[in-house]
């Protein structure tokens, strides 16, 4: 979850403004969505000729009220290909999107919180 911090707010628009921002420097494609998802980003970690895996973000908003909205960070990795699952761990953790809440909890802006 992504929440505002008492020091500051950060609004709507420029919270995906960042968003957006620090995951396309990070290599990211980034989409913004509208409606329940309102930022995609993806990016290719592996592109070999028998296995592609694609790390996706998104952010979307949560349950809070209105008038202090939570947003959902969201990541997953995709793999397709020839490589057989045991080669492969069930567990995808994505340093961009920690780097990205250390970012907003520098700034005084916005903290993260493990659900």
């Amino acid at each position: 979850m992504i929440s505002y911090t008492d020091q500051k707010t950060l609004s709507e628009d420029t919270l995906f403004t960042v968003a957006n921002g620090f995951f396309t420097r990070a290599g990211y494609e980034c989409d913004d969505q509208g409606g329940s998802v309102q930022l995609l980003c993806n990016k290719e970690l592996r592109d070999l000729y028998i296995h592609q895996t694609t790390a996706e973000v998104t952010i979307s908003q949560g349950a809070g009220e209105e008038k202090d909205p939570d947003y959902v960070l969201a990541t997953s990795r995709w793999d397709e290909g020839m490589i057989p699952s045991e080669f492969l761990s069930s567990r995808f953790s994505n340093e961009d999107v920690q780097a990205f809440c250390d970012y907003l909890a520098q700034e005084t802006q916005a903290v993260c919180q493990e659900l």
